[in-house]
């Protein structure tokens, strides 16, 4: 892919995995939007994680695009970083909100403006978003792996529902038809609106 000029749409997962070809059992993703220059400063920021844990078996994936609507069109980069969750369970959670943080401070989220979120979420709104990430967010960082996943919002099931009014988060849990169970926190973790953490857990697990 070129350099370009006009901002680029990032997303970035940072997850743990029981074995490198399965999906992740719990995973971060936000998305940010950035000049194409800072977006590979993204990636380098992943790869010293890594050098910093050098003894983690892990897998940084990259995959870039276009997203079209209509007239207007950009480029996105999807950057993943997942390493093996018996030896990064440790730190992976700090790791992963320090990298997000770094990048909330000089970086505007993905078509977030502040006044959006001044009036936190409706319990269905947040229902329906934990189902729209799961399909499309944690369905597509875990493309290629061996799982059977997921492919649409209303074939999950809600279990439970929670708000954290002082951090101004929910938490959504839901079950696929498969049995695998998602664990979806999102709101304002960590001062950023468009960051998700997602745990799942399969049957027998």
């Amino acid at each position: 892919m070129t350099q370009q000029a006009d901002p680029t749409e990032v997303e970035v997962a940072i997850g743990v995995t029981t074995w490198l070809a399965s999906a992740p059992s719990r995973v971060w993703i936000a998305d940010f939007e950035m000049p194409w220059t800072e977006a590979r400063q993204v990636r380098d920021q992943l790869e010293r994680l890594i050098a910093e844990n050098p003894q983690v078996p892990h897998v940084v994936t990259e995959r870039g695009g276009r997203t079209s609507w209509g007239g207007d069109s950009g480029e996105r980069l999807h950057l993943g970083l997942f390493l093996a969750q018996s030896l990064a369970d440790g730190f992976i959670a700090a790791a992963a909100l320090s990298v997000f943080t770094r990048l909330a401070a000089k970086l505007k989220p993905q078509n977030v403006d502040a006044e959006e979120w001044r009036s936190p979420l409706g319990r269905s709104e947040a229902v329906e978003e934990a189902k729209w990430r799961i399909v499309y967010k944690y369905g597509r960082i875990a493309e290629g792996t061996l799982d059977s996943l997921p492919i649409d919002p209303e074939g999950l099931t809600l279990i439970s529902d929670s708000r954290n009014e002082e951090q101004d988060t929910w938490t959504v849990v839901l079950r696929d038809k498969a049995g695998s169970t998602y664990r979806v926190t999102l709101g304002r973790i960590a001062g950023l609106a468009t960051l998700t953490h997602i745990e799942r857990e399969v049957p027998g697990s």
